[in-house]
């Protein structure tokens, strides 16, 4: 399929243009139910809604292939085409996210599922689950894995320790926990026979490399430029241990729960079309964009494994309350949740609903 040329990009932003130009006629002839909360009479409309002008929206974001819809959204003009103005909002910690969207800091964050996430809920914070943002499958290569020393792997044997606990990097965050013990119990292995400890993302190649650690869970691009390096091999790739398994969701705050649903519609329709613009793969202008975004040399990006979205960015609930059973049982969760309890499924089924009138109206394909 052929990539956007320079001459397809300009043609986009004058579409976006046009499309702002007439956005209060669009949202003018909205239904009423468009404004409407779950739950009650009537939602407040927003003030786009009425004037025109964009809706600002602060969205989370980090320098990771994970977040490449958006960025790709963003260069192509597909918040402006909503009525957004969409600023991103740059975390160094990824766990710094969850308070700012409980005080209404941020409008959105892309997020794993997290005990504190889930516990925030629980104890009456509103936020809700609204759409997939990342998915593990099986495949030629791997996102997340599990790697290894090659003298480590080639003296384990029969998956025994021998009594020994050698040293392995676990992450902070609870999921990418969960993963690899669910990881090493496909090996017959548990993180008890391990001494875990935690070494930064930046450092866990050159500790390996050193010996001070024999395995470490691993994403990209980390984990690309440590098998480039020889100092490790995929011990086992997270796709093949948790098929299909969701990790990443959007979450929403009250503002867009209560407030601003339209708005919230309209975010995800423009991040669906970045989900269909990258699963076109790693053609010239998508390798433009992240090159850019995420400050990756070329060679680089097109060696790393690109992550999998869903495309109508639905929700599996199976793979939160995997999650949560796992959460409860280490103690990190108060209570398991129902699912109407974390997700609000509404702000999908409409994008998608958006997206598909929208491409039906065509007379001819989109910005490719």
């Amino acid at each position: 399929m052929a990539s956007r040329s320079g001459t397809d990009l300009a043609g986009t932003r004058r579409a976006a243009a046009t499309l702002l130009a007439i956005a209060p006629l669009i949202w003018a002839c909205e239904s009423p139910e468009e404004g409407r909360t779950a739950g009650s009479a009537e939602g407040a409309p927003s003030s786009g809604a009425i004037d025109g002008a964009p809706e600002a929206l602060r969205v989370a974001i980090r320098p990771f292939l994970w977040y490449a819809p958006l960025m790709i959204a963003r260069a192509e003009g597909l918040f402006e085409a909503e009525g957004l103005d969409v600023e991103f909002v740059q975390l160094r910690e990824s766990n710094a996210d969850l308070p700012m969207l409980v005080r209404g800091d941020l409008d959105v964050t892309p997020r794993p599922v997290t005990a504190g996430l889930l516990n925030a809920i629980a104890r009456g914070a509103q936020l809700r689950l609204v759409a997939d943002k990342g998915v593990l499958v099986p495949g030629e290569c791997d996102v997340v894995a599990l790697v290894a020393r090659p003298d480590f792997l080639a003296g384990l044997g029969a998956g025994t320790l021998d009594g020994r606990r050698p040293r392995m990097s676990v992450s902070r965050d609870a999921t990418l926990e969960f993963i690899t013990e669910r990881a090493l119990q496909q090996l017959g292995l548990d993180l008890s026979d391990f001494e875990t400890v935690y070494v930064p993302n930046a450092s866990r190649l050159e500790a390996l490399q050193a010996g001070t650690l024999v395995a470490a869970s691993m994403s990209e691009p980390f984990l690309t430029r440590a098998i480039q390096s020889g100092a490790v091999q995929t011990w086992i790739g997270a796709g093949h241990v948790m098929r299909n398994h969701q990790f990443s969701f959007f979450a929403f705050g009250e503002d867009l729960l209560r407030n601003r649903r339209d708005v919230g519609v309209r975010f995800l329709t423009a991040y669906l079309e970045g989900v269909r613009l990258l699963a076109e793969g790693k053609t010239p202008r998508n390798l433009d964009i992240l090159q850019e975004a995420l400050g990756h040399d070329r060679s680089t990006l097109q060696a790393m494994c690109w992550p999998t979205f869903r495309a109508d960015g639905s929700i599996d609930t199976a793979s939160v309350d995997r999650f949560q059973v796992w959460a409860l049982e280490k103690g990190h969760l108060d209570r398991m949740l129902m699912a109407d309890e974390y997700l609000d499924s509404e702000f999908i089924m409409r994008a998608g609903e958006r997206l598909r009138a929208r491409q039906a109206g065509r007379s001819e394909p989109g910005p490719r």
